[in-house]
């Protein structure tokens, strides 16, 4: 006897998991990153240097924002498995006159180190508006007119409550 399938339904097929940049730093890195309070759970990491707050993304995606002026950037980095990161920013918009305006991406944060004491997680209630401390206009249009693959400014992820790394 044949087996009967509903006509028109499909198997799924299975992805294999995707591997996570980080999974190749080396095991001090990840406690030190999660002793911090940087989730792992995903493919981005988002931490915070000084007035930098940096997103570390799949397939070598960053963005990062500023604290002192309200500024956005977007690029690639490079990681080693040591936790040492280096940056190439490709595109940079930041807040003058009263409107985002492209601005040029030399001389933002160029490396930082994860094991670094002064890397942490962000904050998880920290927005842009607490960031910059007041309401800026949406920069999804100068986001769009630059190139940005971003469109919206998150600084960090809500938790899932999955068990972690």
């Amino acid at each position: 006897k044949r087996a009967t399938r509903k006509r028109g339904v499909r198997k799924k097929k299975q992805k294999p998991p995707q591997e996570r940049w980080h999974d190749a730093l080396e095991e001090t890195v990840s406690k030190s990153l999660q002793s911090k309070g940087v989730r792992l759970a995903t493919g981005t990491i988002d931490v915070r240097l000084k007035q930098w707050r940096v997103k570390l993304g799949s397939g070598g995606y960053t963005s990062c924002a500023s604290a002192g002026e309200p500024l956005l950037a977007e690029g690639e980095f490079t990681s080693l498995k040591n936790g040492k990161v280096e940056f190439v920013w490709s595109k940079c918009i930041s807040f003058a006159d009263g409107e985002w305006v492209p601005n040029d991406p030399q001389g933002l944060l160029a490396s930082l180190d994860l094991l670094d004491d002064d890397v942490r997680a962000v904050d998880e209630n920290e927005t842009a508006e607490t960031l910059w401390g007041g309401e800026l206009p949406d920069p999804i249009t100068a986001l769009e007119k630059n190139g940005f693959k971003m469109r919206r400014v998150v600084l960090t992820s809500k938790p899932r409550y999955q068990s972690e790394k």
